[in-house]
Parts: structure tokens; sequence; C-alpha cells
């Protein structure tokens, strides 16, 4: 028997996650917090906190560094802050915020001056996408986009920047590797051309 928080991986497998809870608020005083399983924050998490786990609640956020393996479910808003995430991102607002994410993006109300790359949706059926830079493999749904008064908005639709990037790190490894076997291959050769000259 587990007790935890479920969740499910992207590639569809359910774990269940032990949870860390702060009853409070996270900031940089608390110190960066290491936790494998459920962050749950009962307050906000503030300016300077740096938080890196299975997966995330919290009331707020604001000002702080994220990475997850998993889901970020903020009650509020996410505001200035960069999220590196696995799973699903959903506020009821984000501004000035950098989002990277191999799930969905969702808000509530508005997305604003905010840089997003997630493989899936970008959703905000009944809110607006103002001065932002957004590119979802899946799609982008807003219920208004602009205005008059803001910057315009780049929106890339179909573009999965997460993944271009996993598989450029997945090129560059290789890359790697064949230079190193390269390497080994002429040091044989040479190896085998001494041995020659012995006999």
């Amino acid at each position: 028997v587990f007790s935890g928080q479920p969740d499910v991986t992207p590639g569809g497998k359910i774990l269940v996650l032990t949870e860390l809870n702060f009853p409070g608020d996270v900031d940089g005083n608390t110190g960066p917090i290491h936790f494998s399983g459920h962050i749950y924050v009962n307050g906000s998490i503030k300016p300077g906190a740096r938080v890196k786990g299975g997966s995330l609640t919290a009331n707020e956020i604001s000002g702080a560094e994220i990475d997850v393996i998993g889901n970020v479910a903020v009650t509020n808003g996410i505001v200035n802050t960069r999220i590196q995430a696995h799973g699903d991102i959903d506020a009821k607002y984000i501004k000035g915020a950098n989002i990277f994410t191999s799930g969905d993006v969702s808000a509530n109300k508005e997305i604003v001056n905010s840089e997003i790359s997630a493989s899936g949706w970008c959703a905000i059926p009944n809110g607006r996408i103002l001065a932002s830079v957004i590119a979802a493999g899946d799609g982008i749904v807003a219920g208004d986009i602009g205005s008059e008064m803001a910057n315009p908005s780049t929106l890339r639709p179909g573009v999965d920047i997460y993944a271009e990037k996993e598989l450029a790190g997945y090129d560059a490894a290789i890359e790697g590797k064949n230079k190193t076997l390269l390497k080994l291959e002429a040091a044989k050769n040479e190896l085998d051309s001494k041995n020659a000259g012995l006999h």
C-alpha cells in the first residue's frame, strides 16, 4: 500500500509521489528546496526561492526558479518566474514568466509579457494573450489576442521547441560519441602499424 500524491509521467507511467508540505510561504531565506516527491506550499513561493522536485502545488509563484518532473498547479498567478517541467502547468494568470515544458500550459485570465515553449497545448480559452512569445506543439487556444496598447505577440502553433532542444541534445551527444570512436579507431590503427613493424 502506497500513500502520497498520484501523478502521471509524460510517457503514461503512474507514480505515487511522497509529499513535502509547507504551511506558509517559501522565499530565498528558506533555502533551495530539493525533494523528489510532490511539494505542497500552502502559501506563496516568493522572490529568490528555488524549488526542484517531482511536482508542485502553490497559491502563487513570484520571482522564483522552478524545476519539476511533473505538474505545476498554481491557484493564482505565476509572475516573473522561470519554470522547467515535464508535465502540465496551470494558473489563473501568467505574467513575465519563462516556461519550458513537455506538457500543456493553461491559464484562466491572461498571459502577458511571457515566453512559453510547450510540447502540448497552450490554452487560455476565456482569457487573452498580450505581448508574449508562445510555441506549442499541439496548438494555441485563446479567447483574445493582443490589444491596441500592447506590444505584438508571436504565436507559433504546431512548433515543439521543447522536443527540438531535446533532439539537439541527443544529436550533440551522438556527435561526441562518434568523435571519441574515431579517436579510438585512429589509436588502434597506430598500434596495429607499430605491431606490424615489430614482426
